[in-house]
């Protein structure tokens, strides 16, 4: 650790150096670096597990609360059709993820420190759910730290597979496992539906867009950008957010040699 805090320092590369990092692809040299692959089918399902979790506590706390009641109705013949929205699930929140954690995260990351890449993910992963049906303050509040937690969740791991799967893994849960609203959209099948007559608005739920407008969503989502920051700092990563590409894999080449 005190020798990754040391060369912080000296990070700005040469400029033969920075030529050649900008010819290699970025996961690549975390992949040299940590000694293995980041993007991976076992990490895409971290991540899908990780959504899991995390949305489940916020419908357990609505449920709880008694905002929201549920009842189930799925016949085993419906199976492929829960396979089929997995995949188209995954497929949607993919496309998101790859234009704000791939496209926009690295094209800013290579002139600005990773800091600025990630505030403008969460805004910008806020703003583009305005229009969506039911939004309110709370709930672009919500998405815009949800944009936050999961541009750190991609830097710390290396991998943007995770986020995607974390995107897909909550998409999924909410929408077509328990039948709620998923930003304003519903479902016409899901293996829980909503008994509507009994949802109410508040703090803990919202009945117009779903658990992502209400606190617990908020918290859940901090608290994975949160971890993200403390583990980071137990390995002296942190420095990592003032810099951008090109010094990061300079740091990097670094700490190796």
């Amino acid at each position: 650790m005190l020798q990754r805090q040391q060369v912080y320092l000296e990070v700005l590369p040469s400029q033969e150096e920075g030529a050649r990092l900008e010819q290699q692809p970025f996961e690549d040299e975390l992949a040299d670096f940590y000694g293995r692959s980041r993007n991976s089918v076992g990490r895409l399902w971290i991540g899908i597990l990780l959504g899991f979790l995390t949305n489940f506590v916020c419908v357990l706390c609505a449920l709880i609360h008694g905002d929201i009641k549920l009842y189930f109705e799925a016949a085993p013949s419906q199976i492929p059709l829960f396979i089929f929205a997995l995949v188209a699930v995954c497929i949607q929140s993919t496309s998101e993820e790859l234009w704000c954690r791939g496209f926009l995260y690295q094209r800013l990351h290579e002139r600005f420190p990773l800091w600025v890449s990630v505030a403008v993910n969460g805004v910008l992963f806020g703003l583009l759910h305005v229009f969506n049906p039911g939004a309110s303050v709370l709930s672009i509040v919500s998405i815009v730290i949800c944009g936050l937690s999961y541009s750190l969740l991609r830097w710390y791991t290396g991998s943007i597979w995770v986020a995607m799967g974390i995107h897909t893994g909550w998409n999924f849960t909410q929408n077509y496992l328990f039948g709620l609203p998923n930003s304003g959209l519903v479902s016409q099948v899901s293996l829980f539906h909503l008994d509507a007559a009994n949802g109410v608005s508040n703090l803990i739920y919202d009945f117009d867009f779903g658990v992502e407008g209400a606190l617990p969503a908020i918290l859940m989502d901090a608290l994975v950008g949160v971890l993200c920051l403390i583990l980071a700092k137990k390995e002296g990563r942190l420095g990592e957010l003032g810099l951008n590409r090109p010094q990061t894999m300079a740091l990097m080449r670094r700490t190796e040699a």
